[in-house]
């Protein structure tokens, strides 16, 4: 098991997207540091879409749900108009991601809960066209 949380995001900012890559074991102290380098960009491409990838997340054990509802309450989702959390099937990361969710949306953003890459992508994406450059963009970040 990785011990070390692996952060990493990739905008695209002519089409107002954001990527965040999770892998390893996450903790609460990664999330806040994530979410720290996306406000510092979320600005210049806003509104947005995200798609979170969590399937290389093999531990949760160090986040709380406290840390999860202020980052949600904290974040200004108003500016992300659709958030897709990309997880592995499991009881803890859905119990996690959905109070994360519970949270965070409201009636200018949606957040999404996905076990499958493609229902992602076609749920964030306008049309066909986005959809392969969201597909060829996320390719291209290595996913």
């Amino acid at each position: 098991m990785n011990k070390d949380a692996a952060v990493s995001f990739h905008a695209d900012a002519e089409n107002h997207f954001l990527l965040t890559v999770f892998s390893g074991a996450l903790t609460d102290e990664a999330l806040y540091r994530h979410f720290e380098a996306v406000e510092g960009v979320s600005s210049q491409l806003s509104p947005y879409r995200e798609l979170v990838h969590g399937l290389g997340v093999d531990d949760v054990s160090g986040i709380s749900v406290r840390a999860l509802v202020q980052l949600a309450r904290r974040s200004d989702h108003g500016e992300c108009v659709r958030l897709a959390i990309l997880m592995k099937e499991s009881p803890l990361f859905f119990g996690l991601a959905r109070a994360f969710q519970t949270v965070a949306s409201s009636p200018r953003s949606q957040v999404k809960l996905f076990h499958d890459r493609d229902m992602a992508m076609h749920w964030l994406a306008k049309d066909e066209r986005d959809l392969t450059h969201l597909d060829v963009f996320c390719s291209s970040a290595g996913l």
